[in-house]
Order: structure tokens, then C-alpha cells, then sequence
């Protein structure tokens, strides 16, 4: 009996992987040393462009892993590719670390795929991504002024990405500044000090940024049980990119945390947004904020605040303006926030009502 010929499946994955390319790779294999002194970022650009290829070619997606050690990434950015993930042994073990010393006029980001530099779009966006159980470090970067590009992971239009495990911290803007996540989950990233160089008042300097509106109206995102504290910014805010476009429906943060932030968290834009059980505590301005601080001047509406804790922020536990509503705030205890018990008593009193 002759066998049957062997053709690719209905989705058009080929069943081998292309010859030099394989599914699973050591980046120690392919020239990342992660000693702390050697620059890995030639090696890791050129590993990407390696199955960022293949995976056009056969569609089969890979994974790079990098094992316990320090790997220096310097003076440039590595511009990611669909198909291609990076896992690391844990935070504390894995460890990415930034840094320009050979040319301050670039951010270097770990990671980066943007609408500007490189054509992102909804119809060249970055899928079957993962990053996940690694640190980066961006300390090690400086700038003569302040450069939103300047951040840990700089993505844009990423479907069906997973985002796990992370600690990002010290980085001169934005940690996880990434925009336009459709069915995207971030799960446990711990984003500590970002916005180095940012005063406050510059675009993003915040711990998790996520521009959102690039998709149409529904954007599938959710954010869970992650740590922001200490940023200049916003700890996780949400901005609208777009003025002409609709406000994405979709988004929900779940068991968060943000501490000593400018802003704890912040809607400036979604439709809808549900933020719940999660705290908000020693902040400078804000625990939660609604407003059209954004870009385009755009601020949420008919969000839900339900079963947080807002608590010894340093102005106000809730703050909501510029909104067209309604806006339900329900089920929070309010407590201890700068202007008094006042503003504790008022937010209580519309614990069951939509403001």
C-alpha cells in the first residue's frame, strides 16, 4: 500500500517546521551569552528575524528561552516579529538589562513594533505572542530629554498576545507601554518606578500604558493581578489614541494594585471599562480617575467601579470629570483620602447609584 502524500492542514500550517528554525530554541544555541557584559542584542534581533521568517513560511509559531543569566541589551531595540515568543526562568532570574551608553539618542526598548516605524496596523499586527517570566531592568538608560519610546516592551496592534509574569522596572518612560491588544491577556506584571525621566506631566511615564481605539469598538483586553507602584504617571491607565474612531468596549482590569503612583489608575477613554476588586492606596493626585487628561482629549464613559478598596490616596479616592456618563461607582470602601472625610461620606452615598 503506498502511504499518502504529505500535505500542509486546512489552515495552511505546514507539518515541519522550515530546516534551521526549530519550534523551541536555547537562546544560548544562537549567540546570547547573558553573562551582563556581552551586548545579546545583535543576537537576539537577528534570532527573531530567523523565525519571525519561518514562521511566515510554515506558520508554525516559535518560542526562544533564555535561561538564568543577565543579558545586556544595548543601544538599540529589537523590532518583533509575529510567530515569535520570549520566556525567561522566573523574574530575578531571567534578566533583560537596557541601556545607551554607546548612543543616548536611543530609547531601546526590549522589544518594539510600532505604527510610525514600522507600518503596524490591524492588517500587520503581531500574533501567536508570548512574553512571559522574565525582568527587564531599564536603569540603565538615559536620555537628554524625555522619549516616549524609552520603555520596557513598546508594542503595537498585537492579537491573541499573552503578556505573564513580568517585572519591569526603572525604565525612563512607559514599563509595558503597549497599544492596541486585542484578545490580550496580562496577567501578574509587577511594574515597579517607570517615568524615570518623565516630570508627570509628559506623555506615558506611567507603569502599564495601553493605548487603546485601534481595533473598532471592541477591544478583548483584560488586565489581572498586577502591581504598580511608585510610577510617575498613571500606575495602569488606558488613553484613547484616536478622535475619530469609536471607544472600544471590552476592556476589564481584575485584582490590581496600584501604590504611590501620580494616578493609580485611569480611564481616559474606554467605553465601559470594568475596574474590580482591586486597591488603589497612597497615591498623589488620585486613586481611579475619569477625564480626558489623554492625547485626543477623550475621557471614559459608562465604566463600573466595583469592590475596590481606594485608601490614604493623597487628594481624592475617586475623581471623575469630563465624562459623558454614567459612570457607576458601587460597592467601595472610600476611606482616608486627602480631601478629607467629606469626600468619603459623598463617594459612600453614591455607592448605589450611577454618577
Amino acid at each position: 500500500m503506498s502511504k499518502s502524500p504529505v500535505t500542509a492542514t486546512p489552515s495552511g500550517v505546514r507539518p515541519y517546521p522550515v530546516a534551521g528554525a526549530p519550534l523551541l530554541c536555547d537562546a544560548r544555541d544562537h549567540g546570547l551569552t547573558g553573562d551582563g557584559t556581552t551586548n545579546d542584542q545583535p543576537a537576539l534581533a537577528a534570532l527573531v528575524d530567523l523565525l519571525g521568517d519561518a514562521f511566515a513560511a510554515d506558520g508554525r509559531a516559535r518560542v526562544i528561552y533564555c535561561p538564568p543569566g543577565v543579558y545586556a541589551i544595548r543601544d538599540a531595540g529589537t523590532v518583533w516579529r509575529s510567530g515569535v515568543s520570549l520566556t525567561g526562568a522566573g523574574p530575578g532570574t531571567t534578566r533583560f538589562l537596557l541601556s545607551n551608553e554607546g548612543n543616548r539618542s536611543q530609547p531601546v526598548p526590549l522589544a518594539f513594533y510600532t505604527a510610525q516605524l514600522h507600518g503596524a496596523s490591524p492588517d500587520r499586527n503581531l500574533a501567536y505572542c508570548t512574553f512571559a517570566d522574565f525582568e527587564i531592568d531599564g536603569s540603565g538608560v538615559a536620555c537628554a530629554a524625555y522619549d516616549p519610546l524609552a520603555k520596557g516592551l513598546g508594542l503595537q496592534y498585537v492579537t491573541g498576545g499573552l503578556f505573564r509574569d513580568l517585572f519591569i522596572h526603572h525604565t525612563a518612560a512607559t514599563g509595558f507601554g503597549c497599544d492596541f491588544l486585542q484578545d490580550t491577556l496580562l496577567q501578574a506584571i509587577r511594574v515597579l518606578e517607570c517615568g524615570r525621566i518623565d516630570n508627570g506631566m509628559e506623555m506615558g511615564g506611567a507603569g502599564i500604558g495601553i493605548g487603546i481605539g485601534g481595533w473598532g469598538p471592541m477591544e478583548r483586553l483584560t488586565i489581572a493581578n498586577c502591581v504598580a507602584v511608585g510610577n510617575a504617571t498613571n500606575g495602569i491607565f488606558l488613553e484613547m489614541q484616536h478622535s475619530d474612531r469609536p471607544q472600544p468596549r471590552g476592556i476589564r482590569i481584575i485584582g490590581c494594585h496600584a501604590e504611590g503612583n501620580r494616578f493609580g489608575m485611569s480611564d481616559w477613554g474606554a467605553d465601559g471599562l470594568i475596574v474590580s476588586g482591586s486597591t488603589m492606596a497612597g497615591n498623589l493626585e488620585a486613586g481611579f480617575q475619569v477625564s480626558a487628561k489623554g492625547t485626543t482629549g477623550i475621557p471614559g464613559k459608562g465604566g463600573l467601579l466595583t469592590g475596590c478598596v481606594l485608601d490614604g490616596n493623597l487628594r481624592d479616592g475617586v475623581s471623575i470629570g469630563n465624562t459623558g456618563g454614567p459612570y457607576t461607582v458601587r460597592g467601595n470602601r472610600i476611606t482616608g483620602n486627602g480631601q478629607g472625610r467629606s469626600l468619603d461620606r459623598r463617594m459612600t452615598s453614591l455607592s448605589s447609584r450611577q454618577t
